[in-house]
C-alpha cells in the first residue's frame, strides 16, 4: 500500500523508507508539515506515519485536514514521538489519530503496528466490496459495524484508552408507522442519518441498527466526555420533521451509551442491550 511518512529527522525518514519498502509497501518521505499535507493533497495514501513534531503544518493539525479530506478511503493514521505522556497520547488521538509509537521506534513492533492498521483498512475495503450498507439511508449496517468495532476495540485494550458507543431510538417510531404510514416513518430515518454524521468527527462511525435506530462508535472518547457528543447530536436533529398528509411529524429520541473495552468481554458481549445506560436528552415527540 502507499505510506506517506513525515520525519524532520532525515535519518529516521530514510530507515523508516528502507524498512517499508522491504515490507512491500510504496512510500513517499518529507520532512515538513506543510510537504506533507501538499502531497496528501495530491495523492491517496491508505497510511500516514508522522513524527510529533514536524514544522510547519503541526502534526496534530495535520492530521486534523488529512480527515477533513473526506476521501472515499481510509487513511490509517499513526504518531510518533519522544514522549508518552497521556497529555501528548490524547492529543494525538483528539487530533484523529489511530495508533501511536515511542521513539525509538521499534521495527518489529511497527511491523505489527502496521498489520493492526491493514486490518482495519481491509475491513473497509470489505465493506466496500461486499456493499454492506442499509438501503435506506445508505449507512453501513449493523452486522459491518460490529466487525469494525471489533478491531476499534483491540486498539483501546493495547492502549488503555476508553471509547464509547452511542445508540439512538426513535421511540415514537411504531406510533409514526401507525398513524402516518411507512412513508412518513421512512423520512424520518432518512433525515436522521443525514443529520447524524454531521454532528460527529470524522473519524466516528454511523450505522443502521435496525428500523429505529442507529449506534454511533466514539473512539477514544469516555463517557465523561459524551455531554458535547449529546448537545451537537440535539442540535442536529432538533429541526428534523416530515410533512404527512399536512401534519407535522418529529422524532422522538431516546440515547443510551456502552462504554469499552470490558475486561473479559467480546465485542458483541459489550454491545448487547442490557449493557446500556440512558442518556438525558429532550427531543419533541411527533405530533
Amino acid at each position: 500500500m502507499r505510506i506517506l511518512v513525515a520525519d524532520a529527522n532525515p535519518l529516521i525518514a530514510r530507515l523508516l523508507r528502507v524498512k517499508l519498502e522491504s515490507w512491500g509497501h510504496t512510500v513517499d518521505v518529507e520532512h515538513t508539515g506543510d510537504r506533507a499535507w501538499a502531497l496528501a493533497q495530491e495523492r491517496t495514501y491508505r497510511m500516514a506515519i508522522m513524527d510529533w513534531g514536524l514544522e510547519g503544518i503541526d502534526t496534530g493539525r495535520l492530521c486534523r485536514q488529512i480527515r477533513d479530506l473526506n476521501r472515499h478511503r481510509y487513511c490509517f493514521i499513526m504518531f510518533f514521538s519522544e514522549h508518552s505522556d497521556h497529555e501528548n497520547l490524547m492529543a494525538a488521538f483528539e487530533a484523529g489519530a489511530d495508533d501511536y509509537l515511542l521513539k525509538p521506534l521499534n521495527p518489529q513492533l511497527l511491523k505489527r503496528r502496521i498489520k493492526t492498521g491493514k486490518r482495519v483498512l481491509n475491513l473497509e475495503e470489505e465493506l466496500r466490496l461486499l456493499s454492506s450498507y442499509d438501503q435506506v439511508t445508505g449507512l453501513i449496517s449493523y452486522r459491518t459495524f460490529v466487525a469494525f468495532f471489533r478491531t476499534f476495540l483491540a486498539v483501546a485494550v493495547r492502549n488503555d484508552l476508553p471509547g464509547s458507543v452511542i445508540f439512538l431510538s426513535v421511540e415514537n417510531y411504531r406510533q409514526i408507522l401507525e398513524t402516518n404510514g411507512h412513508l412518513a416513518a421512512t423520512k424520518i430515518m432518512v433525515e436522521l442519518s443525514r443529520a447524524l454524521p454531521v454532528a460527529m468527527r470524522a473519524s466516528d462511525m454511523v450505522a443502521k441498527v435496525d428500523d429505529n435506530s442507529f449506534c454511533v462508535l466514539l473512539p477514544q472518547t469516555p463517557e465523561e466526555n459524551l455531554g458535547i457528543v449529546t448537545t451537537n447530536i440535539e442540535r442536529a436533529t432538533s429541526a428534523i420533521s416530515v410533512n404527512a398528509a399536512g401534519q407535522e411529524v418529529r422524532p422522538d429520541i431516546a440515547i443510551s451509551v456502552v462504554t469499552y473495552p470490558v475486561e473479559q468481554q467480546s465485542a458483541e458481549e459489550i454491545l448487547i442491550e442490557s449493557n446500556r445506560r440512558s442518556l438525558p436528552q429532550s427531543s419533541p415527540a411527533a405530533e
